[in-house]
């Protein structure tokens, strides 16, 4: 692959939650903001960017309008799917996040129960050398 493909990979997008201005991939459906660390959509930050560049443009003559011709009810449709989509995302986002945790967790745990065996078998070893010569002693 040769880096003129890797860089039309990579477009130009607006953060939905910082608005820094970052770069992402679009072929992947989640990114992390390198500036709030916020996870968020690729396509909503795509259309960002969009949108603020038409924010940003002085428009002096409009020889074409286009009308959304698609119907109300499918517009709610797609809001609602778009709006449960961002939310599984973020579900999976935040699940992947309790993984990594719970391994940290318990890789912890472990080592804490590594750094107690031995003085555990000193404990025992003592018991048992009390013992030893508490019976030789009847």
């Amino acid at each position: 692959m040769n880096s003129e493909t890797v860089k039309s990979k990579i477009v130009p997008a607006i953060c939905t939650q910082c608005s820094a201005q970052i770069e992402v991939d679009p072929s992947r459906d989640a990114a992390i903001c390198p500036h709030c660390g916020t996870a968020f959509i690729v396509e909503k930050a795509i259309k960002n960017l969009v949108v603020q560049s038409i924010q940003h443009t002085n428009v002096e003559h409009i020889d074409t309008v286009n009308i959304n011709t698609s119907s109300s009810k499918d517009s709610r449709k797609q809001n609602f799917l778009d709006r449960h989509f961002d939310r599984l995302t973020m579900i999976a986002i935040e699940r992947e996040k309790l993984k990594v945790e719970k391994a940290k967790l318990m890789a912890e745990e472990r080592a804490k129960a590594l750094k107690i065996v031995p003085y555990a078998f000193l404990a025992m070893l003592i018991i048992l050398l009390a013992l030893i010569f508490s019976m030789n002693k009847l």
